[in-house]
């Protein structure tokens, strides 16, 4: 990939999720304010998803060298743990500009000041990837990060891609939950309308190694 196709990340600037805002942990920020779990200023459990100063390939890319995607089809991206997330090919082909594109990354070059340690060089060195992180701009985070934060991902995804932490009655979103780990599969899931009586429609995959 990193021969062939365009790299995304210069292994210097750091990008960032966000993981779940608990009440607690809002009260300590915004102690006059109504708690807000999806957190529009990106504040609070940024910097402990910092995914490493990485380097790496977009997923749209990706797809295009199976022959692309169409509206209306979707890919599910896979780890080696069985965890999957599934995403829409707008974000993919035609991201919005406060998301930025979908990047599996396979290079990582800084170690992180808080939170889960990625690992750096590359894979299995690199032992979280190759991992999938979206390189969103800074524009919208309170600190200066490109950070994809909670509000990012209800802004820019359909609701049934987001993610949540949690169970039960409280469900807390997670951008950081979209960054599938150890990536092995990524499907193309595309609408084949049958030419016959009743147009069933039949859902085919197009897989794409995982292997770098």
């Amino acid at each position: 990939m990193k021969a062939n196709l365009p790299v995304f990340g210069n292994g210097k600037t750091h990008y960032y999720h966000q993981g779940p805002v608990f009440e607690d942990s809002w009260r300590k920020v915004y102690p006059n304010k109504s708690y807000n779990r999806w957190d529009p200023k990106e504040s609070i459990n940024v910097e402990n998803r910092d995914m490493g100063a990485v380097k790496g390939t977009s997923l749209k890319d990706m797809v295009n060298l199976v022959g692309g995607m169409s509206k209306g089809d979707e890919v599910r991206v896979k780890g080696t743990d069985g965890f999957y997330k599934w995403f829409a090919f707008e974000n993919i082909c035609r991201p919005p500009s406060r998301q930025g594109p979908i990047v599996l990354c396979w290079y990582n070059s800084g170690k992180n000041s808080k939170g889960e340690e990625q690992g750096t060089g590359y894979p299995p060195d690199y032992y979280s990837g190759m991992r999938l992180v979206f390189f969103a701009p800074v524009a919208g985070n309170s600190k200066g990060l490109h950070c994809f934060g909670n509000w990012d991902m209800y802004e820019c995804l359909a609701k049934k891609y987001w993610h949540f932490y949690g169970s039960g009655k409280e469900k807390y979103p997670s951008s950081s939950g979209l960054s599938v780990k150890r990536v092995a599969e990524i499907a193309i899931y595309t609408k084949k309308i049958s030419v016959s009586k009743t147009k069933e429609v039949d859902f085919c995959a197009q897989k794409i190694s995982g292997k770098k």
